[in-house]
């Protein structure tokens, strides 16, 4: 194993660890939640990280997202910061981070803010949408408007301005009930809406499966859940497209600079 390899190695093990933290909080306050895209990946395919991988991505349903938010903040842990719009100032992502403090993980789009920089797992929430082509085409439509708001705030720094808007996208996003929708998504996922319009039943109640030699959940139907975001998931892609995230990372105990 050469010297980058080691790192991303140390760099994973610190966000395992961060799991088993997180994994304990919901277990705690009987939190339902799933490994999901790249980490469910990782779980089917490798038993656990992607080699290339230097994240971990979860995902609640939004009333479960809701109801973790609450009682993290209430689980304190000096290593750790939850990092959210409302918590952290020039924090202006519509999702939440789980940070550790002591180290450093920068990634482009955030890399120039006054924020919490340290090694993260991404919370994401699992919105209702609807399940009809027409409806999902105008759900996006007032989304990505909102989202283009977003980005102009984002642009010129305008932070108090910009944590309102994020407040509307989250209402936004949560517009149809989920007991009436019979598709979640992320919404703000970088990928086509359509695509991260997922079937609820490919979730379900979730599954246990290995990953790194403890046992988490992945959506129940993770065939049909992988299949639909990446197709033929068990062939890794070209070496060019193993890309990781970070533009710079600094581990426990290493110098942080930012």
């Amino acid at each position: 194993m050469n010297t980058q390899d080691s790192r991303l190695r140390k760099l994973q093990l610190i966000e395992l660890e961060m799991l088993e933290y997180f994994d304990a909080i919901c277990k705690k306050h009987n939190i339902p939640y799933y490994l999901i895209a790249g980490t469910a990946l990782g779980a089917i395919r490798h038993e656990g990280f992607i080699p290339w991988d230097d994240d971990i991505d979860v995902a609640l349903m939004r009333k479960d997202y809701k109801r973790f938010l609450k009682v993290a903040a209430e689980e304190y842990d000096e290593r750790y910061f939850l990092q959210t719009y409302k918590t952290d100032g020039q924090y202006h992502l519509p999702f939440t981070k789980f940070r550790r403090k002591d180290t450093l993980f920068l990634e482009p789009e955030l890399i120039n803010l006054k924020m919490n920089h340290g090694i993260f797992i991404d919370i994401f929430c699992l919105y209702g949408v609807p399940s009809t082509r027409i409806l999902q085409k105008l759900h996006w439509a007032v989304l990505h408007f909102i989202k283009l708001v977003h980005a102009a705030c984002k642009r010129l720094k305008f932070f108090k301005l910009d944590r309102l808007v994020l407040a509307i996208m989250d209402k936004m996003a949560a517009v149809f009930p989920e007991k009436l929708c019979k598709c979640r998504s992320i919404v703000f996922s970088l990928s086509p809406y359509e695509e991260e319009a997922i079937p609820v039943e490919f979730f379900g109640e979730g599954i246990l499966w290995q990953f790194e030699g403890r046992k988490y959940p992945i959506p129940t139907s993770w065939d049909s859940y992988l299949k639909h975001l990446f197709g033929d998931y068990m062939t890794p892609p070209p070496v060019d497209k193993r890309i990781p995230h970070a533009t710079e990372y600094h581990l426990i105990g290493e110098k942080v600079g930012k």
